[in-house]
């Protein structure tokens, strides 16, 4: 069998300290059985047998303690044997809540995300013997919650596992949508883990025309082909009904329904674009992923873009023009590329001056992702978004890896 990982590889990553509950470990082979198989689970246990650590997940105790490094390994094998994503990692976290009774039992004892948040340092000392996880804000008005993790993992897969994980457990606790992101990270040079979690209005919570009021007041302008991708989208995953849908409830807001017919290449108040990113996360209870895969689709389908990347195929070249791209699309705002390093494969984007609404920060994640994924023809990217306006930051900073 090919070698997946050297025996030097596992050795340094051994070197980590602590232990671990073996429910983890058992969920994250349960995952491995459940996406790729039993021959998928048996590669996996080859290859730990064949660098002298045979280990049967099915038959780990949960209770147990096990070595932390053991998921690290786990988490490198699988990435490189069956090209596993950040969004698998965070499945398999977010699998190890669902799928745990006693845990089950814990966060429902903790009946709100308050409780749930207090109490996590306690849940997270109930099932490592290393690392330290604080909770350092809890801001109900803000919908924000602020967790610190130090001297915990030894890989950034363990930081996606610790996303799912966080997610999954959070959204227990709550009725509202929840999302979590690393903004700081000891494998970007921080001093440790930092996730910042965020629940957004309950979808009945969401009353569009006080958002009308406050967002078309806003100065600024976008493009009409990026409303027209709106409706593309609608059409692609919600058919005639729901387009219909949509632009009945556009046609009865006042304030917008001057708009409901547009014309190609016009500009229009770019509260527009957030309202109907709103209409849509309300009618047809659209999440934060779908929210970003509007984005990706808003550059997938954009042919200025795709004519742009057929010639320039470059993230080097993409990233030279990308601010002057911008202004083509928006009158408001600024796209800086702080820094692309395409040996690394990462580039971290600044947007100033765009205060709009949060549901746009996620709008533009999947935007610049799928931008980035086209450029570099990379089957996987990732688009952290580190700073934001929204959370008290002066600007919005997007890590993008690929």
């Amino acid at each position: 069998m090919e070698e997946i990982i050297s025996k030097e590889e596992f050795e340094k990553i051994k070197k980590a300290p602590g232990e671990m509950r073996g429910n983890g470990d058992k969920s994250i082979g349960d995952y491995i059985l459940e996406k790729e198989g039993e021959n998928g689970l048996q590669k996996v246990e080859e290859i730990m047998k064949g660098l002298g650590y045979p280990i049967e997940y099915r038959k780990i105790n949960e209770i147990n303690y096990y070595p932390a490094w053991l998921a690290d390994i786990t988490f490198l094998i699988v990435k490189r044997l069956f090209n596993f994503t950040n969004e698998d990692f965070q499945k398999m976290g977010a699998r190890e809540v669902k799928f745990t009774p006693v845990k089950k039992f814990f966060v429902k004892y903790f009946v709100s995300l308050k409780t749930v948040c207090e109490a996590a340092s306690k849940i997270f000392s109930q099932y490592y013997t290393e690392g330290k996880l604080e909770m350092m804000e809890f801001n109900e008005k803000e919908r924000r919650a602020i967790l610190k993790v130090s001297q915990f993992g030894s890989s950034e897969a363990n930081c996606q596992y610790f996303i799912g994980y966080v997610v999954a457990t959070a959204g227990m606790a709550s009725k509202y949508p929840i999302t979590c992101e690393e903004t700081k990270c000891i494998y970007r040079g921080d001093k440790y883990h930092e996730f910042v979690i965020k629940w957004g209005a309950a979808i009945e919570e969401i009353n569009l025309q006080e958002e009308i009021n406050k967002l078309m007041g806003i100065k600024g302008e976008v493009r009409e082909v990026a409303l027209k991708n709106h409706r593309d989208f609608i059409l692609e995953k919600k058919g005639e009904e729901g387009l219909k849908k949509f632009e009945e409830t556009i046609g009865s807001l006042k304030g917008v329904m001057q708009y409901k017919k547009l014309k190609m290449w016009e500009f229009y108040p770019i509260g527009l674009e957030v309202i109907e990113l709103l209409v849509m996360k309300k009618i047809f209870n659209f999440d934060d992923e779908k929210i970003k895969e509007i984005g990706a689709f808003e550059s997938r389908v954009s042919f200025v873009i795709k004519l742009f990347l057929q010639y320039i195929g470059s993230t080097k070249l993409l990233a030279k023009k990308a601010p002057e791209m911008w202004k083509k699309y928006y009158t408001a705002g600024e796209l800086i590329v702080k820094e692309i390093n395409e040996e690394k494969k990462y580039a971290i984007l600044d947007v100033k001056d765009f205060n709009f609404h949060p549901i746009h920060c996620l709008n533009l994640n999947g935007y610049f992702s799928n931008m980035v994924k086209m450029a570099s023809g990379s089957k996987t990217v990732d688009c952290q978004e580190t700073k934001c306006v929204h959370l008290g930051d002066e600007y919005h900073e997007f890590l993008i890896k690929w």
